[in-house]
This record gives structure tokens, sequence and C-alpha cells, in this order.
């Protein structure tokens, strides 16, 4: 049986911002993500496989490209 998010995400009802506030740090922290959240790590960069990069320029290079016949 699958747990829905909204069952683990505690929500904020405007009241109980410090009760609130350490569930959601204890949360973040469980996924790894409470770092983001006070900007101590940063989003990754793009990382592109080498061999996928240049299996794609292989591709692009094998596809023909022909003008349209009635370009004006």
């Amino acid at each position: 049986m699958s747990t829905s998010i909204s069952n683990l995400v505690p929500i904020f009802s405007g009241v109980n911002w410090n009760d609130w506030s350490a569930k959601m740090e204890d949360f973040l922290g469980s996924q790894e993500l409470w770092f983001y959240v006070k900007g101590i790590n940063q989003k990754p960069a793009a990382v592109f496989d080498y061999e996928t990069v240049e299996d794609a320029k292989g591709t692009s290079r094998s596809i023909p490209i022909h003008p349209a016949k009635n370009a004006p």
C-alpha cells in the first residue's frame, strides 16, 4: 500500500509555527533536502555522459536534411 505524500508532509495551518517548522526540518532532512533549503548545498550542475553526447553527435550527422522543394 502506498502512502500519499500529503500524509508525510506536515501541513502548516497557521498556528504552532515552531512545531511545524521542526517537523518540516525532520522531513526534509530524512529526504536529504534540508541542506538545499538552508542554502548549504547548491543545485547540482547538469552532468552529461560523454558517450551519450558523442552518440547524439553521431546521430545528428546521420539525419539527412533536405530543403523543401517548394520553398520561397
